[in-house]
């Protein structure tokens, strides 16, 4: 996910450098427009997606760390 975010930033970025150089008012520009207003609404909802996933689906604890977590638990006190 991270590398796709990387790819599209880099679209992102060329179009805005070809919104530049695009004359006014006319169909390329509206397009190269389009475009980077699409892409950069993808980067969005992947950046969204990506840091939402954590709260949707967190990782269990490894098995050894519950151990020892009790273990020192038991030794501290």
């Amino acid at each position: 996910m991270h590398w796709l975010v990387a790819a599209l930033a880099v679209i992102v970025i060329s179009l805005g450098w070809a919104i530049g150089g695009a004359p006014r008012n006319t169909p390329s520009r509206d397009l190269l427009l389009l475009l980077h207003r699409s892409v950069g609404s993808v980067i969005l909802a992947a950046m969204l997606f990506r840091a939402g996933w954590p709260w949707l689906y967190p990782r269990a604890a490894p098995a050894g760390r519950t151990r020892a977590g009790g273990t020192h638990a038991g030794v501290a006190s």
